[in-house]
């Protein structure tokens, strides 16, 4: 009896579903920008000589379309043809991609803004998400294995009538319909998906994992705003890390508290968790104490994640130019001599080289 009554208990605690877990993993890595590959070969040069075993490409289709005056079908198209001419070079050096499709909306009309609640309620609006998913799906269903994974729409939020920041009440029914594209034409790669708003870790608090063992649970981390992203977006200068913001005091107790929720339903149901964005702006003060603290959380937590950004249009995030360096005439130096650079190659040491 007492045998029966300890097998009945570890059936009642046991997860529904245990994710598999991609090869290489975790990840520790770099996000960097299909629109740009072909202006700053250097930014994959790096990645080649860095121990990066997986790196995340960024398709920035509504400023391919802003620069190229081009549609949105044929932006998708020029950068999904970018990350084809070096997947073979990728390949040749056992780098696995991550394709990232998450710069929605891209119509310039009543589909501009996923803020607001009409773009959610309109279905034309959906399906384009559907649809440049579809197109994304089936490029690189007969490729080779390069391409290990895809994240879409890494961002859902809508501003309700009060102005806070939601998931929109869709979203998990959107994104099952996202699945069931990807499945209909590629049944091997894993898929990331986030919660809104905006891919914060408090939209696990009342998720379940979804019926699929190739999903990687993801969230993005820029808490505290007001330090990663000062100076910008109308943000004060001057906010340091370790430090207070408002009433609060933020340190690395404070970022693991904020990020209790999908530690929680990681321990929950044993899937794999990755943070696709972190940063803050080269001239915050602490900067690389605020990199250094969030990422041992990560690594703590077995959580895959990729440092928000090497190259990309704007330098903000980038960290081969002058630390304090706003304005446009910014100084590039050498990676090698970059503080920033430096403490993220040291944990790039430890990735599997393997991952096929």
């Amino acid at each position: 009896m007492i045998v029966k009554a300890l097998i009945l208990f570890c059936l009642s605690v046991t997860p529904l579903i245990a994710g598999d877990f991609p090869p290489g993993w975790p990840w520790r890595s770099v996000v960097i920008h299909a629109h740009t590959l072909s202006k700053e070969p250097e930014m994959l040069n790096e990645v080649l000589h860095s121990n990066i075993n997986v790196v995340k490409i960024y398709m920035q289709i509504k400023l391919t379309m802003e620069l190229n005056n081009l549609a949105a079908d044929q932006a998708l198209q020029l950068n999904l043809d970018n990350i084809d001419k070096i997947t073979g070079l990728l390949s040749k050096n056992n780098i696995g991609i991550v394709v990232d499709l998450s710069d929605f909306p891209t119509d310039s009309g009543k589909c501009s803004d996923k803020i607001k609640i009409d773009y959610w309620l309109d279905e034309s609006c959906i399906n384009q998400i559907y649809d440049l998913t579809e197109k994304t799906i089936k490029h690189f269903a007969k490729s080779g294995d390069s391409v290990i994974a895809f994240q879409i729409f890494s961002e859902p939020v809508v501003v309700n009538w009060l102005g806070q920041n939601e998931q929109p009440s869709d979203w998990m029914q959107i994104y099952k319909n996202i699945i069931k594209i990807v499945r209909k034409y590629d049944e091997k790669r894993f898929l990331i998906f986030s919660t809104g708003p905006w891919g914060e870790p408090m939209g696990y608090q009342n998720v379940e994992p979804f019926d699929d063992k190739k999903i990687i649970y993801n969230f993005h981390m820029y808490k505290p705003h007001g330090f990663t992203h000062q100076g910008i977006r109308g943000n004060k200068d001057n906010r340091s890390y370790p430090g207070f913001l408002g009433f609060k005091y933020w340190n690395k107790d404070a970022l693991n508290q904020y990020i209790l929720p999908i530690i929680h339903f990681q321990k929950k149901y044993h899937v794999p968790v990755s943070v696709c964005e972190f940063s803050a702006v080269r001239w915050a003060p602490g900067r690389d104490d605020y990199l250094r603290d969030i990422i041992d959380i990560f690594e703590d937590n077995n959580f895959s994640w990729f440092y928000f950004s090497l190259g990309g249009t704007w330098k903000g995030w980038d960290p081969r130019f002058e630390a304090d360096a706003k304005g446009k005439n910014l100084t590039r130096h050498d990676l090698n001599s970059s503080k920033t650079w430096t403490l993220l190659t040291n944990y790039f040491a430890k990735n599997k080289k393997e991952i096929k």
